[in-house]
This record gives structure tokens, sequence and C-alpha cells, in this order.
């Protein structure tokens, strides 16, 4: 009956210790708040995740990244130490959306739509990518959104020495929003500086300028669109010989080609559209 005891309070023992080791293990599952300002009415924010963590027994932190070609691209590139969103970082998950390792086609989880201009989410620990996608404000208003990496992986607490959530994270989103300048040749300074067609007589040619820059999308992006079109008002556009269109990006005349742009003069109506290849390969190009 004694050596039951024994058996007893050394299973018991044993069970103490294994419930003490479970508290070593427990997950930091405390959400976190995640806000990114900035936005449009509309917009939607929505977060993609690239790793999960576990907190370790030695009282370490360990990634379970969401696929393995995620594991290969990112694991040399963070540390428990440097989470940090780093340009390599940045670039490496933009290639992995790009090659289809990271599928952004579906609604993120969390996923939250603007009513202001800042959009809120309640996350789980993890590392995300994060991606605002456009409502019909900012589509309107040309807003190409950037791709944005979230920390929201548990940090050490001081005071217990374990592990605690991350406090709410704050971002500003990264965007950028392209504008167009149309100016006429001033007849007598012969440049293009002139915002009125003065010194022109009816059936006269003027010669006129539309500036911009090609869109900076994310190499990653699935779709990137840029057209220029121009209907104005009591005068005929041409495209002839004599007076040709002409497409220069960077300084250099560039052809129509299908690599390109495709251009047309149809009804009155100037329009130009560029490849998607071609604007991805020519970020900010003027």
């Amino acid at each position: 009956m004694k050596h039951m005891k024994k058996l007893l309070i050394v299973a018991f023992a044993l069970a103490m210790c294994m419930a003490m080791s479970a508290t070593v293990f427990a997950a930091v599952t405390d959400p976190v708040s995640v806000t990114v300002n900035g936005v449009m009415s509309g917009d939607t924010l929505h977060l993609y995740k690239l790793a999960t963590p576990t907190i370790k027994a030695d009282n370490t932190m360990e990634l379970a990244w969401t696929n393995a070609d995620i594991e290969t691209a990112l694991k040399d590139l963070t540390s428990e130490t440097g989470y940090s969103p780093t340009a390599a970082v940045q670039a490496a998950v933009a290639k992995l959306v790009a090659d289809g390792k990271i599928d952004v086609s579906g609604d993120g989880n969390p996923k939250a739509t603007a009513t202001g201009t800042s959009v809120t989410v309640s996350a789980d620990p993890g590392y995300y990518l994060a991606l605002v996608k456009n409502g019909a404000g900012s589509l309107e208003a040309k807003v190409i959104y950037q791709n944005m990496i979230i920390n929201a992986l548990p940090v050490p607490d001081s005071a217990t020495g374990q592990y605690k959530a991350a406090e709410a994270k704050t971002i500003d989103v990264k965007k950028t929003t392209e504008t167009l300048e149309k100016k006429q040749k001033d007849k007598t300074a012969n440049d293009y500086a002139a915002t009125t067609a003065e010194g022109y007589k009816f059936g006269d040619y003027i010669p006129f300028q539309i500036t911009t820059n090609i869109p900076s999308y994310p190499t990653n992006s699935k779709v990137a669109v840029f057209e220029i079109s121009d209907n104005p008002t009591g005068l005929k556009i041409v495209n002839n010989e004599t007076y040709p269109v002409k497409v220069k990006v960077g300084g250099t005349e560039v052809a129509a080609a299908a690599a390109t742009y495709e251009l047309t003069v149809e009804n009155g109506t100037l329009n130009i559209v560029f490849d998607k290849a071609y604007i991805l390969a020519n970020p900010n190009a003027a």
C-alpha cells in the first residue's frame, strides 16, 4: 500500500511538473489592433499572414511560416530580434506575390473597410503582408497603394520575463498619386508654357504637351493600369505625318507597340494605353 502511495505521489508530482511546463508553451493569443492612416472612405485593408508565432519551452519565439516558399524566402532575412520590414523583406514578399506563392486575389484575414481616412482591424499575433485595396474614391483619384509589412508578433515583457502581445500598431499607408499637366506651345516664346491658346487664329495648328509620370505600382501587382485620354472642346486632335503625336518616356521617344503602348485618335479623343509590363518596368518615369 505504501508502495502504491509513493507511485501516486510521483505521478501527482509529474502531473504538476507537466502542468507548470505547459504554461511556458502557452500561446500568446491576445489580438493586436492594427490601424492604417491616410486611406480614403471605401478602401479595404486586408492582412495576409506570413507567419504564426509559438513560444518555446526555453522562452524563445519560433515562427511557423504559412508555407514553405515563404519560409525559404524570408527565414534568412528575419530573426527573433529583427522582424522589421527591411527593403530585402519587402522585395522578397513582392516576388512571392508576383510568383503566386502568396495569393492576394481573395480577401485577407482579417479585413475591414474604411469609413474615413483610417481603417482598423484586430489581428491574431503574427507577421503579415498588408494591402489596401482601392474603393471607388481612391480609384477615381488615381491612388496607388503599396505593399506594407506588419509585425504583430509577441514581444518580451521586461516585468515578467515572458512574452506578451504587441502594442497596437498604427502606420501611415504607403501610396503614390499621379498628376497630369497639359500646356500649349506659347506662340511667342516657342515653348510649352502657355495655359491658354493666345495668339492663334481659327484653323491654326496648336501644339500641346501632356506631362505626367508613369505610376509606381508594387512589382507584384496583378493589375497595373496607366491611360492618358484627352478630348478638347472646340478643337480637333490630329495625328498624321505632318503633325504626329509623339510619346517620350524619360526624354526618349518611344514608338507604339504591343510591348509599350497603344495610341488611338478617334472621334476627337486621344487615348494612350500603356502595357502592364512596360508600366511595371518604368516606375516614376516622366
